[in-house]
């Protein structure tokens, strides 16, 4: 935990804005980064990256975590920013981004051989790790249809989301990102 950001000040920082609180640092409930920059130092200004502003200027200031709905840390929502930033920007290193690349001659899925093997089609689409995921759907669940039909992104907000997708009485959002 970072402690008190008075700690955290610039030498220069006046005391009336010594003593502000956080929410008069937000501008539409983002964080006003021309005035921290003014104020805090560098470490400062990187911990409040990873928290959200506070709403609105009643109660104490707490730090929280940007990656939940109520700002609580959770593996899972930790879990969530790592497979935000690198499979849902498609970092993965696939042989259809190898080839991208200059790295490899061959694009095809060493699984199946009939398709590239890109994020998407590692993850989901191969025959070979539908035959996994179907596991978990029956024919007549609703969920089924919506869970071949988004993009890598969308994919994993919907199945990464507490309550969007119904498989039985199992918590899919904690199966689906063991899974991934």
């Amino acid at each position: 935990m970072l402690g008190p950001l008075q700690y955290h000040a610039c030498d220069h920082i006046s005391p009336i804005d010594l003593y502000r609180t956080l929410f008069s640092y937000t501008v539409m409930g983002q964080w006003n980064w021309g005035a921290f920059d003014l104020i805090l130092t560098e470490e400062a200004r990187k911990y409040l990256a990873a928290t959200k502003p506070p709403v609105d200027d009643e109660g104490a200031n707490m730090p929280t975590w940007k990656w939940s709905s109520d700002g609580t840390f959770s593996i899972k929502s930790a879990y969530f920013s790592r497979t935000d930033s690198v499979l849902s920007h498609e970092k993965i290193l696939t042989n259809a981004e190898r080839v991208k690349h200059g790295i490899a001659t061959d694009s095809l899925c060493p699984r199946c051989n009939a398709y590239p093997e890109t994020a998407m089609h590692t993850f989901r689409d191969c025959d070979h790790v539908r035959i996994f995921w179907d596991r978990f759907f029956d024919e007549d669940n609703e969920s089924w249809c919506y869970f071949y039909s988004y993009g890598m992104e969308d994919w994993l907000l919907l199945n990464l989301t507490p309550g969007r997708m119904k498989v039985g009485s199992l918590k899919w959002e904690t199966i689906f990102a063991i899974a991934v």
